[in-house]
């Protein structure tokens, strides 16, 4: 060993700290200190191609060169390590992101050592031996700077060795599948021809590239790992590596040899390569022939389940699909008969539990306040009695329970039906990668409102008007001196209003229903045109006709949020409209309130709300002007 080797692999004793480092803090890791490192031997010690094993055997060496003082070999083991901790994931359009966030706070991402460290990393990546360290360790730099393009091409070599080193079993993953072929390393090819298509050689792959595919081509073919098989097929076939007929071919093949108690969805994912295959070579019976053997695979899930909710769905899926063959209008209508028998039978499935909650002390405490009250200060302390869900609040409290919820992702999906059984709306499902969309949020505020809804009524609002008529008979002639005065209430349907109200207040609901809901997108169209508004819109004949109560909240929910603020909106939104929620107004209008829905909390609450919006334009002048119409009519 030469002089210089033997000099730079004596402690830094000069360079060490007096204090323990800060761990939490990434150092510059130079050449230098790479140096000190055995990144040449790293295979004798390391025989995995998992990240964090990678990552957790990095951090063993980090802590034995900082206890042996070496802190060169320290820091570099460091950058090793987060390198390694960076999530990759072939979905995402940047490649890599934090492995975990939380509370504000989350891991490194490639960005957090771009510059001099990535310069550092792509000079020393050559030297490690260990081939899929040196994949990753050349790829993050290329990552940050594209103009690295020997780090690109040496990244690429690199996961085709790696690839090649598990295909000869030199080195493995902790979890095999039982068909021998593990998805990961279909993540490792898929991700060098991503730097492939990067560098601008997409119709040019180096033969490494190519060869390592066919080599895993053929091996999901031969074990017939469906999952696997398809996604290299579509891989190949991106970069031109295989003709669509050849895919048809090699799918269709592997999907008719499939034994029988084989999974069925992976069948049907080959099914559906084959039927794409055959499409994309314009031959329609090929694509119809392996579409309904797709279809075939469905209904084998259906008849493995014994709930009629699960065979449903997996009828309706069958269905959706069997839509996109022409000239299979029997078929489709067999499968509507057995969908509709089928939601029939689910409907029965149903069941509702009970949470007991104790809010005597509630009820006691409301009915203590409005037992001395006079008619006109009941009415006034009555629009008081609930608050407006805040729209921010709740967003706020679905995020945290999203966090909170180890398995909440695994659950973000689902289906709204309706008494029938059947599916009338479908909770989209996020990608975790992304934001969610707006309506995921509306959907899981539900669960939520729910529980406000029943809280409020329960102890405020059923106590409140159990209490009023104990001590005056209230009729639709009280209500008439609140609605007159109200410009929520339009022209000529004041009497629409009081009799609704009184019928709230004296428990009918089914009454206060039916006559109240009706009513609320007339008002918001008044209190439209009252602000000089249009609500209205043109038809394709150029008729002009009013907006529903959706149009008006599509439309012109800016303008509304201007007048009623976003909470409120929002909360009208969800309870009256929105396809999911109790969507009064609808199921009102097309006859599908039943008289039991009248009584639920949500319904309960809605007519309190609508209550609140007559008098919330009268509460700053209530004691001029309603309390003294009131007075007269309680005489």
């Amino acid at each position: 060993m030469s002089t210089e080797t033997d000099q730079a692999a004596q402690p830094d004793t000069e360079q060490k700290p007096a204090t323990e480092p800060n761990i939490f803090k990434l150092e510059l890791a130079t050449v230098a200190d790479f140096e000190q490192t055995n990144l040449g031997s790293l295979l004798e010690s390391i025989d995995t191609l998992e990240f964090y094993s990678l990552d957790s055997q990095l951090g063993a060496l980090s802590k034995k060169a900082l206890a042996e003082g070496y802190m060169g070999a320290y820091r570099a083991y460091r950058v090793l390590m987060v390198v390694c901790s960076f999530h990759f994931s072939v979905d995402r359009q940047d490649a890599f992101g934090p492995r975990l966030i939380e509370d504000g706070m989350r891991t490194p991402v490639p960005r957090d050592i771009a510059g001099e460290q990535s310069h550092v990393l792509a000079a020393i990546a050559g030297k490690i031996d260990h081939p899929l360290l040196r994949a990753r360790v050349a790829d993050v730099p290329w990552y940050n700077h594209r103009s690295l393009h020997q780090s690109a091409s040496l990244a690429i070599e690199s996961y085709c060795l790696a690839i090649d080193s598990y295909l000869n079993d030199k080195l493995s993953f902790s979890y095999e599948p039982p068909s021998g072929l593990s998805t990961k390393i279909v993540d490792l090819i898929e991700r060098a021809f991503q730097i492939i298509a990067g560098t601008g050689k997409r119709k040019t792959p180096p033969e490494t590239a190519t060869t390592t595919w066919r080599r895993l081509y053929e091996q999901a073919w031969d074990l017939r790992c469906s999952s696997s098989f398809d996604r290299l097929a579509r891989l190949g076939q991106t970069f031109h590596l295989i003709e669509w007929e050849q895919v048809a071919q090699d799918a269709e093949k592997a999907a008719n040899d499939a034994k029988a108690n084989d999974y069925a969805m992976a069948i049907k994912a080959v099914w559906e390569l084959a039927a794409n295959a055959h499409q994309q070579s314009e031959n329609p019976e090929g694509f119809k022939r392996c579409k309904l053997m797709s279809i075939q695979q469905i209904l084998r899930m259906r008849d493995g389940v014994d709930s009629c909710m699960s065979k449903a769905s997996w009828t309706r899926d069958a269905i959706r699909e069997l839509r996109s063959i022409p000239g299979m209008q029997r078929e489709l209508e067999a499968l509507r008969v057995e969908l509709l028998e089928l939601q029939a039978q689910a409907a029965h499935e149903f069941s509702t539990f009970r949470t007991p909650m104790d809010l005597s002390e509630e009820r006691q405490g409301t009915i203590d306040i409005f037992k001395n009250l006079t008619l006109p200060d009941f009415f006034y302390r009555f629009a008081h009695l609930c608050p407006v869900p805040e729209k921010m609040a709740l967003h706020t409290d679905v995020i945290r329970s999203q966090s909170d919820s180890l398995l909440s992702d695994l659950f973000n999906g689902g289906v709204y039906t309706d008494v029938l059984g059947r599916v009338i709306t479908e909770v989209p499902v996020i990608n975790l990668n992304e934001a969610p969309p707006l309506d995921w949020y509306d959907y899981k505020c539900l669960p939520y409102l729910d529980f406000h809804y029943q809280m409020w009524v329960e102890s405020r609002v059923k106590p409140a008007a159990r209490t009023l008529l104990t001590k005056f008979a209230v009729d639709d002639r009280h209500l008439m001196a609140i609605v007159s005065a109200s410009p929520f209430v339009a022209p000529g349907f004041e009497q629409i209003y009081a009799l609704g109200l009184a019928r709230f207040l004296q428990g009918d609901m089914m009454s206060a229903c039916h006559l109240l809901f009706p009513q609320l997108e007339n008002s918001l169209r008044q209190v439209l045109s009252d602000a000089g508004i249009d609500s209205s819109k043109l038809d394709e004949e150029m008729f002009q006709e009013d907006r529903s109560i959706s149009g008006l909240l599509k439309s012109r929910r800016e303008q509304l949020e201007s007048i009623f603020g976003v909470d409120l909106i929002y909360t009208i939104d969800l309870l009256f409209n929105f396809k999911g929620g109790p969507c009064l107004r609808h199921e009102l209008a097309h006859g599908k309130l039943a008289p039991g829905s009248c009584y639920l909390h949500s319904s309960i609450y809605a007519c309190w709300l609508m209550y609140y919006m007559v008098c919330l334009p009268l509460l700053p002048h209530w004691k001029t002007h309603v309390a003294p119409e009131l007075e007269l009519a309680s005489l």
